[in-house]
């Protein structure tokens, strides 16, 4: 749940911060609107869906950062 809930909303700006801190541009790549592509190719993405719950709503909801 963590996953769904917490990281993947952050995917992308995980993999942003971490090419521009390694000097590792080509890291960008491995993420597309939120989706790993590292495994599959986008047009498989389906496997990343999350799981529909209360749950991930409620995590994504109570660690949504303030901006």
């Amino acid at each position: 749940m963590l996953d769904y809930g917490v990281i993947q909303p952050r995917l992308q700006r995980l993999y942003d911060w971490s090419a521009r801190e390694l000097d590792l541009p080509g890291l960008r790549g491995l993420v597309h609107h939120l989706d790993p592509v590292y495994v599959c190719p986008f047009a498989d993405r389906h496997v990343w869906v999350p799981p529909d719950g209360a749950l991930p709503r409620l995590l994504r909801r109570l660690t949504n950062p303030r901006t």
